[in-house]
């Protein structure tokens, strides 16, 4: 029955983004009350369909995205181009508040008896997937993307840029699937571990390729406030304003505590106005913020819990504006490619992965089935493909689709393979 309703409130959204407004002067209303009933459609609709989808053990940000994808541009058309730059700053909020979850997961304590196996699968996950990234573009890139008139050097910068995305996993996923096989083991810790940390690293990772690519491969003016500053300089004065307003936020929720969601709004919209002022590196930023309050102060708790009342209808939103910025026909195209580069990409992450393991001498069944557990692919890649296609308009959108396309096969696929393996440890109904 609720479902029925949420259905009918559904259709009621739907006609009144498509009904013709009434005439009248004043355009930039017309547009905001268009886009607000767009907005209210897309969340509704997100939620529906990612409901559907967790009733048969399917990720519902696949669902987010699949409404995205029918609403968008080259489908129903609710979702324009010129509706989705209305929107475009809960975009933005969206990647703060995912890069404050990473930073707020970063618990030390947990982290410090499993350094040495996390540290080995980390880098060797890592290099391969970025290797393989770096091979196939030079070789075959040409079939999927538009490298022709680029240079070797432009094309490695652009295949780190890649190999660095494809290379990020999905903590929300593996929570999940955790959650619900109730495991508990050595292989489950380790595929936490390792995917909660790669997050950052990736994002840090992500920082400096981005930056990389300005300088080598043709961004837009974002990327020329980067270009006269060394490498280290951006680094270091990202992480020193993370430190600072994590800082500001201990002293917040501890003295104050009140409207944190409200005062997180505040902080993420602040931040983004100093980032597209400022050589800022976003990113990196919100996750020193979230390192600082979970790991220097008791308050991790506390703005974990606002994270999360704040995040639903914001992810809902950010992944459906990824999905209708699919675009439609480039992917007809590049389908087989994306085939390719989901299966270079679990190559990559066996071969880390075992590498990884061996190293640190796991046990046999954790080196056999671990990398199963690093497949799933969701907000942080989709995020940084986002911003890669707004950065880099001549070969940005190509990117990003492939990316899309990679991700959408690997949550579908991520979370089966990780079940399996679980079972196949021994480690589900451990709980």
């Amino acid at each position: 029955m609720k479902q029925l309703g949420l259905t009918a409130l559904l259709v009621s959204v739907w006609l009144m983004a498509r009904l013709p407004v009434m005439r009248t002067e004043n355009v930039e209303a017309v547009q905001d009350s268009t886009a607000l009933a767009a907005l209210g459609f897309v969340i509704l609709g997100g939620y529906i369909v990612g409901k559907w989808l967790a009733r048969v053990s399917l990720p519902q940000v696949t669902g987010y995205m699949l409404t995205g994808l029918l609403v968008g541009p080259y489908l129903v058309g609710i979702l324009d181009r010129q509706l989705i730059s209305h929107i475009k700053l809960i975009e933005e909020i969206a990647l703060v508040l995912i890069a404050l979850t990473a930073g707020g997961e970063l618990r030390l304590n947990e982290l410090r008896p499993r350094l040495k196996a996390i540290g080995s699968v980390l880098v060797m996950q890592t290099a391969a997937v970025v290797l393989f990234s770096v091979v196939a573009l030079v070789f075959i890139g040409g079939w999927f993307l538009s490298t022709a008139d680029l240079g070797l050097q432009q094309i490695i910068v652009i295949a780190l840029v890649l190999g660095v995305m494809t290379s990020a996993n999905s903590p929300s996923v593996a929570v999940a699937v955790i959650s619900e096989m109730k495991a508990r083991g050595r292989l489950t810790d380790l595929v936490m571990s390792v995917t909660v940390v790669k997050d950052v690293v990736v994002i840090v990772l992500f920082t400096v390729s981005m930056i990389l690519a300005h300088r080598y491969a043709g961004g837009t003016a974002t990327g020329s406030e980067h270009d006269n500053l060394p490498l280290a300089l951006l680094v270091s004065g990202s992480i020193l304003t993370g430190i600072i307003c994590g800082g500001i936020m201990v002293l917040y929720l501890k003295y104050i505590g009140r409207q944190i969601e409200i005062a997180i709004l505040i902080m993420s919209v602040a931040l983004i106005q100093l980032a597209h002022i400022t050589s800022l590196e976003l990113l990196l930023t919100a996750i020193v913020i979230g390192f600082i309050v979970e790991n220097f102060s008791s308050q991790g708790p506390v703005l974990v819990r606002g994270l999360m009342r704040i995040s639903a209808p914001i992810y809902i939103v950010f992944f459906a504006l990824a999905g209708a910025a699919v675009n439609l026909p480039m992917l007809v195209e590049i389908g087989l490619a994306a085939l390719l580069w989901t299966g270079l990409r679990a190559i990559g992450i066996w071969v880390g992965t075992y590498a990884g393991l061996r190293l640190s001498r796991e046990k046999p069944g954790v080196i056999r089935f671990a990398w199963l557990g690093y497949l799933p692919q969701a907000g942080v890649a989709l995020g940084l493909a986002s911003l890669v296609a707004a950065s880099f308009p001549d070969w940005g959108d190509q990117v990003r689709t492939l990316v899309l396309a990679v991700v959408a096969i690997n949550q579908i696929a991520g979370p089966i393979g990780f079940r399996y393996a679980l079972v196949k440890a021994g480690e589900a109904n451990k709980r």
